[in-house]
C-alpha cells in the first residue's frame, strides 16, 4: 500500500550546506563621511541593539534586511543608504525599511558611525 522512506545518514551527506553570504557593497560604509545632522533617527531598542534585522523567505533562498523604528524622514535614510546599497533593492512600508539582500551588518556599522 503505502512505502515509507527514510532518510538514512549517508542520504545526508550528499545535501549541500547553506551559507548566508553578504550581499555586494557599491562601498565600505566606514569610507562614508559622518552627516551631523540628519533628518531621521533610528531608535535602539530597551537592550541597546539596533533594530535591524534579517528575514529568510522562500525556503531560505530569499534574503531580506529589515529596518525598524525609524523617527523623521525615511527618503533621507534611503538616500543616505544608497551610497552603498543600490537604490533599487531598498523599499520604504509604512513601519519599515525592506532591503533586499543580507545587508544588516553593513546597516548596523553605518548606523553605528552616524551616532544612532
Amino acid at each position: 500500500m503505502f512505502r515509507l522512506f527514510f532518510r538514512t545518514k549517508t542520504d545526508l551527506t550528499h545535501v549541500p550546506k547553506r551559507t548566508t553570504q553578504a550581499s555586494p557593497l557599491l562601498m565600505d560604509p566606514e569610507q562614508l563621511p559622518k552627516n551631523t545632522h540628519t533628518l531621521y533617527q533610528v531608535i535602539r531598542r530597551t537592550s541597546g541593539d539596533l533594530p535591524v534585522y534579517t528575514d529568510y523567505k522562500n525556503g531560505r533562498t530569499r534574503q531580506l534586511t529589515l529596518v525598524r523604528h525609524i523617527m523623521g524622514d525615511k527618503r533621507q535614510l534611503v538616500l543616505d543608504l544608497s551610497q552603498f546599497i543600490p537604490i533599487e533593492r531598498i523599499q520604504i512600508k509604512p513601519s519599515q525599511l525592506v532591503i533586499n539582500g543580507q545587508y544588516a551588518l553593513a546597516v548596523r556599522k553605518y548606523l553605528t558611525l552616524q551616532g544612532h
